[in-house]
């Protein structure tokens, strides 16, 4: 009845193990910090020592596959990651453990707060980060003429694809919050059928696995809804202004709900 779990199960490696053991501390706020809604809005501060994944970080170009919209039928989707080389613990030998892949969730970046703070333990336990902007997240609107949906599934994994082939016979990891956790798991189904090269765990944190349901909740809670309606909006816009010969949006300023965009969009 549910295939999809009897292909993403996996023994465990050294590798997974070992990366395992790196980050062993079991986080457990104080219970008067447990509220999911305390937690979200707490998550936005970024500390100090998150900026460790910002040093020497290198933007990279990626090759993303065929363009899914249909917009761009002579070029290849281009997708835009940062990447920061690893820091190897003292007394440790020079070469990195692996490389990791973070993706980001809805509206979110290479550089929302949990990105650069886990991004920032990777790189003190001594890996490599690649943070992956998908479509038109962070400043890479202009990259594309099509606008991003949640099925383009396609193109992250080509662009994956091409973040394991810099793991060199180095362990890769891919990890994802969200929707970047949805983008992980459906990666990691179709790793079978089109392998990612050096990849030893996929690793979805809160993927969202029923995006209808997940719709309806974001309505359901005027505070989140009000965020991403005005986070999506303003992506919109920024993609009519780049393209104003192809998109017009203006509509979607009076549409209440995410659903409706939702709707209207597609």
């Amino acid at each position: 009845m549910f295939p999809e779990r009897r292909m993403m199960k996996a023994q465990p490696n050294s590798d997974s193990q070992h990366m395992a053991s790196d980050f062993k501390d079991i986080y457990m706020p104080h219970g008067l910090l447990r509220n999911g809604d305390l937690q979200t809005i707490l998550g936005q501060h970024i500390p100090e020592d998150a900026s460790i994944v910002m040093e020497q970080e290198q933007l990279i170009l990626f090759d993303a596959g065929p363009d899914r919209t249909e917009l761009e039928t002579d070029r290849a989707v281009r997708l835009l990651g940062v990447y920061t080389p690893g820091r190897s613990p003292l007394n440790a030998p020079p070469r990195p453990k692996g490389l990791a892949m973070l993706l980001h969730g809805w509206e979110g970046d290479s550089h929302s707060a949990y990105n650069l703070i886990l991004g920032s333990e990777l790189i003190r336990a001594g890996y490599e980060v690649v943070r992956l902007n998908m479509r038109d997240h962070g400043p890479t609107h202009h990259l594309n003429k099509g606008i991003f949906f949640a099925t383009l599934v396609e193109e992250v994994h080509a662009a994956t694809h091409q973040v394991g082939l810099l793991a060199a016979g180095r362990p890769f990891f891919i990890i994802g919050a969200s929707l970047g956790g949805n983008f992980v798991v459906r990666i990691a189904l179709r790793h079978q059928r089109n392998p990612i090269p050096n990849l030893r765990r996929a690793i979805a944190v809160n993927p969202v696995l029923n995006p209808r349901r997940a719709c309806i909740l974001l309505d359901d809670h005027r505070l989140l809804q009000r965020y991403f309606r005005r986070r999506w909006l303003e992506s919109l816009m920024k993609k009519q202004k780049l393209f104003p010969d192809l998109y017009d949006f203006t509509h979607l300023a009076s549409v209440p709900t995410i659903w409706e965009m939702s709707d209207w969009v597609t």
